[in-house]
């Protein structure tokens, strides 16, 4: 009798005996045009720096649960950038963004609005503009802003602003919204999720549900991290494919992601790009998180953009307003992610917020996620920013 070796990849908690097609597997899609880690590796530490900077920024300031949007975050600053003039334009063009018009496989949705007070003059004409009460009504202008949210996230970001987010010199909000909804390409059979299994969460274990497949899949480890893709079914769909890449640290997920840089992150996605799907039994939580607004005003200032927050700004391309010359407040973003055995569902908004004067700114291998994890949605091998980026630690 021969012996079928295999490896596992447990995700978090306790093993399941339940596989999900199983029988006959499908292709796993092609990573054009080559599955090679350096070709990856030449692609991304430059034009994924930004990206990486900023949530690690992110995971240093928030406690529990992190989703953060690249992608969005990213859209914004372009936005902002088509508006800048001088100096400041200068310093947009510095940001070490990710590539733009990369075809992704995935369905995404991606809008930009702009909010502004009557009185002042918008200048780009091809963003879709409300005018709205800033100074006169911030209850009404706030609603407006978060019904344009709810709107362009399918209801998953019901809010962005409150009230108190609005003051009279308010002049003009910029936004960007980011939505995907995909389904697995090796989905979870719901009679294999165990209800009760264990998650190491920092201040104790936590029960999780916790998925189950037994299929094919991307592996790959490193000297401190290991990690599986997990591919969406896209069908024929033109672009590159998208999946869900689980990493797995060695020590502490929160000091991992403190050194998350580009060319770790690289090397994560070319050792997944160029390896070979094999048979692993995957055990991933189900989650939901529902991030509150974050600020990333910080962040931005020490990456580089410093000029757009202070007097010095130049929006003249964006909008003039006569109430005096325009800066940048504050740039804040807000998530949602919904991971299940069918599908994964996450989005953002990003919004950036324009005021007249200066204010203060406010046993075979096995890899095991029962305890903190880092989480990523995009490719593997281009040098696109991320959709989104998340650090798992506390159960629902």
């Amino acid at each position: 009798m021969t012996t079928r070796k295999f490896k596992i990849i447990t995700l978090a908690g306790l093993m399941s005996l339940a596989a999900c097609n199983d029988a006959v597997p499908e292709q796993l899609p092609v990573l054009p045009p080559a599955d090679s880690p350096s070709r990856v590796a030449a692609a991304v530490p430059a034009s994924d720096a930004l990206a990486l900077e900023l949530f690690r920024d992110v995971v240093a300031s928030e406690k529990g649960n992190v989703v953060f949007s690249p992608a969005s975050a990213e859209n914004l600053l372009r936005l902002l950038q088509r508006g800048a003039a001088g100096k400041t334009r200068a310093a947009f063009d510095a940001l070490p963004m990710g590539k733009t018009g990369v075809r992704s496989a995935m369905q995404v949705k991606s809008a930009d609005g702009l909010f502004a007070e009557n009185r002042v003059q918008v200048h780009l004409a091809d963003v879709p503009l409300q005018r709205v009460p800033f100074a006169t009504d911030a209850e009404a202008a706030a609603g407006a802003v978060n019904d344009w949210c709810k709107e362009k996230t399918e209801g998953c970001i019901p809010e962005l602003l409150r009230r108190d987010d609005i003051s009279v010199d308010t002049a003009l909000i910029a936004l960007n919204a980011v939505y995907l909804r995909e389904k697995w390409l090796r989905p979870f059979a719901p009679d294999a999720t165990d209800k009760n299994a264990d998650f190491l969460a920092p201040g104790g274990k936590k029960k999780v549900e916790m998925m189950f497949c037994s299929d094919r899949f991307r592996y790959a480890e490193g000297l401190d991290w290991k990690a599986v893709a997990l591919f969406y079914d896209t069908g024929d769909r033109p672009g590159e494919p998208g999946c869900f890449i689980g990493v797995l640290p060695k020590g502490d997920a929160r000091s991992f992601a403190a050194t998350l840089t580009p060319q770790k992150y690289s090397e994560i996605r070319g050792a997944l790009a160029s390896s070979r799907p094999q048979k692993l039994e995957v055990s991933l939580p189900k989650f939901t998180v529902r991030t509150e607004t974050f600020d990333l005003t910080g962040a931005l200032k020490k990456a580089g953009l410093g000029i757009a927050f202070s007097s010095a700004a130049d929006f003249s391309s964006l909008a003039t307003d006569p109430a005096g010359p325009l800066s940048l407040s504050a740039v804040v973003q807000r998530c949602y992610v919904d991971v299940s055995e069918t599908e994964t569902v996450a989005a953002a908004v990003t919004g950036g917020s324009v005021k007249w004067a200066m204010l203060p700114m406010a046993p075979p291998p096995a890899i095991r996620f029962d305890r903190p994890f880092i989480w990523a949605i995009g490719d593997l091998t281009t040098g696109a920013a991320p959709y989104f980026m998340g650090l798992f630690e506390q159960p629902n």
